[in-house]
């Protein structure tokens, strides 16, 4: 299927070279008049199509292959907040981080987004924190470590 896509984008901007190169220099190009003169915008327009159509479809298939494949996203994990940073275990993993390594904090819906500088989220919900007083004592944990936090 993968072989099918490139195969079609590859003609796809072969039909819309045409019609750029009729934008980029028109007297290389004879295009008709009228009604017909339009025809030309059919293969940009099908490129257009192909990108803004096709792409978001093969990404959503992509992520969801990748997450019937790979056990390690699907896996519990526990997070240990200390004044120290945040260790995170699972079943095949375990890691740490200091509290530097975090710099932005922020609760969006149901869960608390914790980002890197590389753009990793971690992403810790808030049912989790079951007693009040637990969650007022996260809350205080990333407050003070955490200079960008919106929670």
């Amino acid at each position: 299927m993968r072989l099918v896509a490139l195969i079609a984008l590859f003609w796809l901007g072969v039909l819309a070279f045409v019609p750029l190169m009729a934008l980029v220099k028109p007297n290389l190009v004879q295009l008709p008049q009228g009604v017909e003169g339009y025809a030309f915008a059919v293969p940009a327009l099908l490129l257009a199509g192909a990108v803004f159509v096709y792409t978001p479809i093969a990404t959503y298939f992509a992520a969801r292959k990748r997450w019937e494949t790979a056990e390690e996203l699907r896996e519990p994990r526990t997070y240990t907040f200390t004044d120290d940073g945040i260790e995170v275990v699972g079943k095949s993993f375990s890691g740490f981080m200091t509290w530097p390594t975090i710099i932005r904090a922020e609760r969006a819906g149901g869960l608390v987004m914790l980002a890197t500088r590389q753009q990793v989220f971690y992403l810790v919900p808030i049912k989790a924190f079951e007693q009040p007083e637990t969650w007022a004592r996260f809350t205080q944990l990333i407050e003070a470590n955490v200079r960008d936090c919106r929670l």
